[in-house]
């Protein structure tokens, strides 16, 4: 995990973190957190922010060292952690709580209504305001939780996917992307309002993942050979992988024509487990042979 010209190597299985201080890893500094860590993000001043199941406590660190300690949830209580205008948020879905922090402590703390542990998605990592959005699966609304506003909580239901599978949504530039595995849809909403402003489908067989980066909103399927962008004003892209191409694109429908996820005949899809990457069979002349394996 990086961020802040930081790079941090993360041990899942022990739960450890170490910081990388040079461009290939010399330098290794194993970081001695208080207790393992179960999440890790990092913002972009490079401050690691840690949060441990165990002991529900969040670890702010900067340099190498533990710099905060604040207790965000209970012992082994179920929890997200995500990063939000660069403030690390504690979201506690069965107590229907979400609380951004700093290094001082808590900032603030906000009341949602309660969900199982497994039944929301939370906003990936990175949302460049200080809001948290959460979609809940059992009912397909999408919850805005604004940390800057008085007015708190503004909510829109997801009309026609209720129980649909959803990735993490991202927000990025006044606008929330939400993937629907299920659809294999891409919605865009407005920030502010969360009114819908258009919707794309996924150029996507199987497995796909969605992130921002560099300022655009990228949606990838590893094994197909078209991948769709968004750029800073929301406009999609359809790019060959092969060559690099722009092959341009256009939102799939206008925003006053209904969303094909309200026909009901259309068909579901369940997710498919990601398959280990494969060599690409296209490649610019100029590069030098691909390994076996990608």
């Amino acid at each position: 995990v990086a961020g802040g010209g930081r790079a941090y190597l993360f041990d899942k299985k022990r739960g450890a973190l170490t910081l990388l201080e040079g461009p290939s890893g010399p330098g290794r500094q194993e970081i001695p957190l208080p207790r393992p860590a179960t999440e890790v993000v990092v913002d972009r001043t490079g401050t690691a922010w840690a949060r441990s199941h165990e002991v529900g406590e969040l670890y702010g660190i900067a340099d190498g060292k533990v710099v905060a300690r604040h207790r965000v949830a209970a012992a082994w209580e179920q929890a997200r952690l995500t990063l939000a205008g660069e403030r690390p948020v504690v979201y506690i879905p069965e107590r229907g709580v979400a609380t951004m922090f700093d290094r001082t402590g808590e900032a603030r703390s906000i009341n949602l209504p309660k969900e199982t542990w497994a039944g929301v998605e939370v906003a990936a990592p990175g949302a460049d305001a200080r809001v948290l959005v959460v979609i809940s699966r059992r009912t397909g609304e999408l919850i805005k939780i604004d940390f800057s506003d008085d007015s708190d909580v503004r909510r829109t239901q997801l009309s026609g996917r209720a129980g649909h599978y959803f990735l993490p949504p991202v927000v990025s530039h006044g606008r929330v992307y939400v993937a629907d595995y299920t659809y294999r849809h891409v919605l865009v909403f407005d920030l502010d309002s969360l009114r819908q402003v258009h919707w794309q489908s996924v150029p996507a067989k199987t497995y796909f993942t969605m992130f921002a980066r560099d300022g655009r909103v990228w949606i990838n399927d590893p094994y197909n050979k078209e991948m769709l962008s968004f750029d800073r004003d929301g406009r999609p892209t359809k790019i060959d992988k092969g060559r690099g191409d722009d092959l341009g694109a256009r939102p799939t429908v206008r925003p006053d024509v209904p969303n094909p996820g309200d026909d009901p005949g259309e068909e579901r899809l369940p997710p498919v487990r990601q398959r280990p990457l494969r060599s690409p069979t296209e490649r610019r002349p100029s590069s030098p042979p691909a390994p076996a394996e990608v």
